[in-house]
């Protein structure tokens, strides 16, 4: 298994999409592996290209290039909803739209997409629609011909097309489910199953951008990652591989938004296992802290002791395979918190009213619109009751709204039992 090798310069940089019509700004986090010049920044209005530089706020109408081969750029759309775009592309950012993360005009180029909030991608007459899914799609012309590669390595994504038939403009919808591809040309597609090539190319592209972010690491971090990632794109419902490929991303020092999304899938799939929750727990801490994500850090080291008191014992960090310094910074981070409360919110105790275990499932395997009908309903008929309120918090935290998060998790705490207090040492 051959990896491209690549001697480019590595970035990292911090972008704001501002909108006119958005009351508040929304931050795009976007990592460049690229050679001097290869990726530059046309500003709405102008012709002129510039260099993304870190904290540059972008509005809709900019204009991303790529011009070689081995151009990235990574955008994170909301803060666990990545976009990643390779090569010789062309990317329009469009104006916000309501209950969108992002909306992307991609005239040209590839683009390789993880998260778990809803994104529109326009390519010619087409939007694909993509929501809690793991995609590549890949545009192009071909004897005047524009022609879509779409791979799903799992969720579904709903390809819109619109066509006219005499005077009439129509809507025709393809969907592409997990393990499936797609190659759509005109009006024509043809349907296939997931290739080893198309693994190990948006493998080969995950890893490149997560050594963007890292830049003193070498060929065997390249290789370890892209492994990883080649392991989680085969078999998407193995807790374990997702698991394995956030502490890989953690001891390299390489944690993202994508992190969380891969955690916490991770979690939604097991059922019965309390320690490997305590695990994707302590490491979505660890993630959250090196995010500077402070409070979400603290309720999820909660979490993690309060499931399992041994989750940080060297034997368990061992055998999940931490790094020393890993090891030393989960100390550290208990340190910090010495002298602070830190509420560990129980797990719903069994109660007569079965909602309460519906709620809890739902939230589990990832139904998260059940989930959220449920803990509406709960909280006005238990108004004391904290499950429901701990149940908000957390689809409010991974929508990225921390403010109402915060006050969920604070209702919670007040209805639950006393809290707990984490010593330090």
């Amino acid at each position: 298994m051959k990896l491209i090798e690549s001697r480019s310069l590595l970035c990292w940089a911090i972008l704001t999409l501002a909108s006119a019509s958005a009351s508040e700004a929304q931050t795009l986090i976007v990592a460049l592996t690229l050679e001097e010049g290869s990726v530059s920044l046309v500003r709405r209005g102008t012709v002129e290209e510039a260099v993304p530089q870190v904290a540059d706020p972008l509005a809709s109408g900019d204009e991303l290039r790529g011009h070689l081969s081995e151009s990235q750029v990574q955008v994170a759309c909301s803060p666990e909803t990545t976009l990643t775009f390779t090569g010789l592309f062309r990317v329009l950012v469009m104006p916000p739209v309501e209950d969108l993360a992002c909306a992307i005009n991609l005239m040209a180029g590839s683009v390789d997409g993880t998260g778990s909030d809803p994104v529109d991608i326009i390519t010619g007459e087409r939007t694909l629609g993509i929501r809690g899914t793991q995609f590549h799609l890949s545009t192009y012309r071909e004897d005047q011909r524009l022609i879509h590669d779409i791979v799903v390595f799992e969720g579904v994504v709903v390809v819109r097309t619109g066509v006219i038939e005499g005077d009439q403009n129509l809507r025709r919808a393809v969907e592409v489910s997990g393990g499936g591809r797609v190659r759509l040309d005109g009006l024509e597609v043809a349907s296939g199953s997931l290739t080893l090539a198309d693994v190990n190319r948006s493998a080969n592209v995950y890893a490149g951008i997560d050594l963007a972010r890292n830049p003193a690491l070498g060929r065997e971090s390249r290789d370890d990652l892209f492994a990883s990632y080649a392991q989680v794109l085969t078999e998407p419902a193995n807790t374990e591989h997702r698991l394995a490929l956030a502490v890989t991303q953690v001891n390299l020092g390489v944690t993202s938004s994508a992190t969380i999304y891969h955690l916490n899938l991770a979690e939604s799939a097991l059922v019965e296992s309390p320690q490997e929750v305590a695990a994707i727990a302590l490491t979505r801490a660890i993630t959250f802290d090196r995010m500077g994500r402070t409070e979400d850090a603290t309720f999820e080291l909660s979490r993690a002791y309060e499931i399992s008191p041994d989750v940080a014992n060297p034997e368990n960090l061992e055998r999940l395979k931490f790094d020393v310094a890993v090891m030393e910074q989960i100390n550290a981070f208990r340190h910090r918190l010495g002298g602070v409360g830190v509420a560990v919110l129980p797990s719903p105790t069994d109660v007569p009213d079965d909602r309460f275990r519906a709620m809890t499932v739902a939230l589990e395997r990832g139904r998260i619109d059940e989930a959220e009908r449920l803990a509406e309903v709960l909280r006005q008929v238990y108004p004391t009751r904290g499950e429901p309120w701990e149940v908000l918090g957390n689809l409010r935290r991974r929508r990225g709204d921390m403010e109402a998060a915060l006050n969920a998790f604070r209702t919670a705490a007040e209805a639950y039992p006393p809290a707990v207090m984490i010593a330090s040492g």
